[in-house]
């Protein structure tokens, strides 16, 4: 084998280096296989996770689909629903769990919703409270819960 041999492939390695470059620094595939190869050299991290300080919300609605759709909203991101249908239940879940309800749902369609919204806001001064449209459609319902949380 002769040096001049050993000089000619050298442009070959340099656009293997280059690909290889590519596919590490800019590609997804680099990327998960940086992050895969990175567990194995650093030690994992302890992570305490800190929830909300008040993880109940009260619903105040006798409509079975609103509060299905309230639980399908509020139970994934840590949230314990407590359901009443009447405002004297209403107002001795409130009593209750006065400490951990951080939003309060009421159903417009109720009759005295303002008089039970306003007795509940007495009871939990510092929770959030949101009014139910009629018959709000799941969209719009997500995007009143989420803005309140």
């Amino acid at each position: 084998m002769k040096l001049n041999d050993f000089d000619a492939g050298w442009p070959g390695v340099v656009i293997f280096g280059i690909m290889a470059a590519f596919v590490f620094g800019l590609t997804q595939t680099g990327q998960q296989l940086r992050c895969e190869l990175g567990e194995y050299f650093v030690p994992p991290k302890q992570v305490h996770v800190i929830g909300p300080a008040r993880t109940q919300v009260l619903v105040v609605t006798g409509n079975r689909s609103d509060q299905a759709r309230i639980a399908m909203t509020m139970n994934p991101r840590g949230y314990r629903l407590l359901i009443a249908e009447t405002k004297a239940t209403a107002q001795q879940l409130a009593r209750s769990a006065q400490k951990d309800i951080c939003l309060i749902v009421v159903d417009s369609d109720l009759p005295q919703s303002k008089t039970i919204a306003a007795s509940l806001l007495s009871i939990v001064p510092g929770a959030k409270i949101i009014t139910l449209p009629h018959h709000p459609d799941s969209t719009e319902l997500a995007v009143l819960l989420l803005g309140a949380i």
